[in-house]
């Protein structure tokens, strides 16, 4: 696989948006190149191992698509290490996206899905360790958003995080007004083609040149499959790496040739 991106990252020149890139998934299949990036990682290890074990009950209320079972109810009780489980992202994605905002640097970062504040965690620290950057994530559930703050407090984000709790469609508007611009999204949280083409459509006139944004569960249901297919069609957007649940796009408004990579992680 590294041999894979070797070969198609070539064709981009020294020092531009995509090399950094590359240099992440460099970083990515290696070991973090710097002693505080080792530290604070393993503090977040710590806080995976302690949600992992955590039975403390939680009502919650998902506004998502849910899942995909006759049985699911919009609001449920689950325990904490439940949806941990079974909602938080998987270690390697995460540490995929903390070496890509590293070594790419945005400032203006926005998440939607927080949950109970892993993958935000790896987002806000790297942004941390860049010296620069704030994280505005989007949670529709009140109590996990209560949650996601403590976990951020604990590993002390709490300076360039914030969380906004509510409906997407009730609360992306105004977060991006007061944004500006968008350097980096992570669009998670509601496993809905339809809905995660919409969001797309309400971010773009707030991206940056060269701006990088994740959908994550491209592989939930052939909706979110067809979705992905829709979003390779559009034409601000040309760079793609599908990494089989996760797939990352890069936004320009000029018009630059498409390349795909598919790259299973």
């Amino acid at each position: 696989m590294r041999k894979k991106a070797d070969n198609f990252f070539s064709a981009f020149p020294d020092n531009s948006a995509e090399q950094h890139i590359y240099k992440g998934i460099e970083a990515f299949f290696g070991e973090p190149r710097y002693a505080k990036d080792k530290k604070y990682l393993y503090e977040i290890d710590v806080l995976r191992k302690k949600l992992a074990q955590d039975s403390s009950i939680l009502q919650r209320t998902d506004f998502g698509a849910g899942v995909t079972s006759k049985l699911y109810k919009p609001v449920n009780k689950t325990t904490v290490a439940k949806l941990h489980k079974g909602s938080s992202m998987p270690q390697p994605l995460a540490m995929f996206l903390f070496e890509i905002i590293r070594h790419t640097k945005p400032v203006n970062c926005l998440e939607l899905g927080t949950c109970l504040g892993i993958s935000g965690s790896y987002i806000a620290g790297a942004l941390q360790l860049n010296g620069k950057g704030k994280l505005v994530t989007l949670e529709g559930d009140k109590n996990s958003a209560a949650i996601a703050k403590g976990n951020f407090a604990k590993l002390k984000l709490a300076e360039n995080t914030t969380i906004v709790t509510g409906k997407f469609a009730d609360t992306l508007p105004e977060v991006l007004l007061n944004l500006g611009h968008v350097d980096f999204a992570l669009i998670d949280g509601h496993h809905n083609g339809a809905a995660t083409l919409q969001y797309y459509e309400q971010i773009k006139p707030y991206l940056s040149e060269k701006a990088i944004l994740v959908f994550d569960d491209i592989d939930w249901s052939s909706d979110m499959q067809n979705a992905w297919l829709k979003l390779q069609q559009n034409k601000e957007l040309y760079l793609f790496l599908d990494l089989g649940r996760m797939g990352i796009c890069v936004y320009s408004k000029s018009s630059l040739p498409k390349a795909q990579l598919y790259l299973p992680v």
